[in-house]
């Protein structure tokens, strides 16, 4: 036997990958992170914890706001222009 190397032929190079290829494959991971981690937010509530009515507010409120950028960013709108008045 011979100590030549043994060629293989290379195999073909694969098709660039589409923007939305890389949408699905990215996407199943990402949101699965993000519901893993508001299970453990949601873990918090173990009767192991105390935390007062305005912490769990906060909280809740950190997270709706997060999600409504989502939201608008998934959406392709753009966020309300809030209106600045005394009324």
């Amino acid at each position: 036997m011979s100590d030549a190397a043994i060629a293989f032929p290379s195999p073909a190079p694969a098709a660039p990958e589409t923007k939305h290829e890389r949408f699905l494959r990215l996407a199943p991971r990402r949101v699965q992170a993000a519901l893993d981690a508001l299970d453990r937010v949601a873990r918090l509530s173990l009767p192991e914890n105390e935390y007062s009515e305005a912490e769990a507010a906060r909280i809740i409120c950190a997270i709706r706001g997060r999600l409504t950028e989502v939201e608008h960013k998934l959406g392709r709108k753009k966020p309300e222009k809030k209106v600045f008045s005394f009324d």
